[in-house]
C-alpha cells in the first residue's frame, strides 16, 4: 500500500514537474522573445547614439566655423570702420582744401577786379596825358609861328623872342617828360594787364581743381 501511495505521489509530482518545465519552457520561449525585442532596441540605440555622435560632432564643426566666421566678420567691420573713419577725414580735408581755394579763388577775382580798375584809371591818366602833349604841340606850333612872323617882320625884340624860345623850350621839355610818362604807364598797364589774365587762368583752374574734388 505505501508502494502504490509512493507511486501515486511519484506521479503527482512528475505531473507537475512536467507542468513546470512546461510553463519554464514557455516563459524561456517568451523571455528569448523580449531578449530579441531587447537587442532591436539596443541595436536602434546604438545606432541613434552614433547618429547623434555624428551630429554632436557636425553642430561641434558648424560652431567652429561659426566662431571662425564671427572673428572674420568682426575683423571686416574693424577694416569697414577704419576705412569709413578715412574716408569721412579725407571728406573733411576736401572741404577744407575747397574752402581754402574758394578763399584764393575769392581773392583773385577780388585783384583781378582791382587791377581792372587800376587799368582803367591809367588809361584815363594816359589819354588825358596825350591831350595834354596834342595841346603842348599846338601851342609849340603856335609859337613857332609868333616867332617866325616877329622874325619875318624884322622886329628887333630880343627879349620876347627870348622869352617864347624859353617857353618854347619848357614845353618841349615837358611834351618830352610827358612822353617818358605815357610809356611808363604803358608798360605798367601791360604789366596789370599780363597779370589779370594770369589770375584769370589761376581762377579757372581753382574752379577746374574744384570741380573735380
Amino acid at each position: 500500500g505505501n508502494l502504490e501511495d509512493e507511486v501515486a505521489s511519484n506521479k503527482k509530482q512528475i505531473s507537475t514537474l512536467e507542468t513546470d518545465t512546461g510553463k519554464l519552457k514557455e516563459e524561456s520561449e517568451s523571455n528569448k522573445k523580449i531578449i530579441s525585442r531587447f537587442e532591436t532596441y539596443r541595436t536602434k540605440l546604438k545606432e541613434e547614439a552614433d547618429s547623434n555622435n555624428i551630429s554632436i560632432e557636425k553642430l561641434t564643426m558648424d560652431n567652429r566655423n561659426l566662431e571662425n566666421k564671427d572673428a572674420s566678420n568682426k575683423k571686416q567691420i574693424t577694416t569697414l570702420e577704419t576705412a569709413h573713419r578715412k574716408l569721412k577725414e579725407e571728406a573733411k580735408s576736401d572741404e577744407q582744401q575747397i574752402s581754402t581755394l574758394e578763399t584764393i579763388q575769392s581773392k583773385l577775382k577780388e585783384e583781378a577786379v582791382s587791377d581792372k580798375k587800376h587799368i582803367a584809371t591809367l588809361e584815363t591818366d594816359i589819354t588825358k596825358l596825350k591831350e595834354e602833349a596834342d595841346s603842348n604841340n599846338i601851342s609849340i606850333e603856335k609859337l613857332t609861328t609868333d616867332k617866325r612872323n616877329l622874325v619875318d617882320k624884322g622886329v628887333s625884340n630880343k627879349k620876347h623872342i627870348s622869352t617864347l624860345e624859353t617857353e618854347t623850350g619848357k614845353l618841349k621839355e615837358e611834351a618830352e617828360s610827358n612822353k617818358k610818362i605815357i610809356t611808363t604807364l604803358e608798360k605798367d598797364k601791360i604789366k596789370l594787364k599780363e597779370e589779370t589774365d594770369y589770375n584769370n587762368i589761376s581762377v579757372e583752374k581753382i574752379t577746374l581743381e574744384k570741380r573735380n574734388l
